[in-house]
């Protein structure tokens, strides 16, 4: 998010060249904030060993996570089509 203010002041004499420029400019800046944030997954993955108590941790969140993701996709199944059903007082 803090980026977001960065970027902005950045990219307005950009567009001001061209639309073209534009378009490069936020592809260059959107793989670069994807290739910092790969490599700091990496760097976490490298710092944190599996035995350390924040991996612990983050394993426990992560297996939280799926629950919740998993008992959601769940519940749009159980209830799939509902929204779809009339009441019979209300068909022609």
């Amino acid at each position: 998010m803090g980026m977001s203010l960065v970027i902005v002041l950045e990219a307005v004499p950009v567009l001001r060249r061209s639309r073209r420029h534009l378009q490069l400019f936020c592809c260059w800046v959107g793989g670069g904030l994807a290739v910092t944030g790969l490599l700091w997954g990496v760097v976490i993955l490298v710092a944190l060993p599996r035995g350390s108590v924040a991996a612990t941790t983050a394993r426990g969140i992560r297996n939280r996570l799926t629950q919740a993701a998993v008992t959601l996709l769940e519940r749009c199944r159980a209830t799939r089509g509902a929204w779809r059903q009339v009441p019979d007082g209300n068909r022609r």
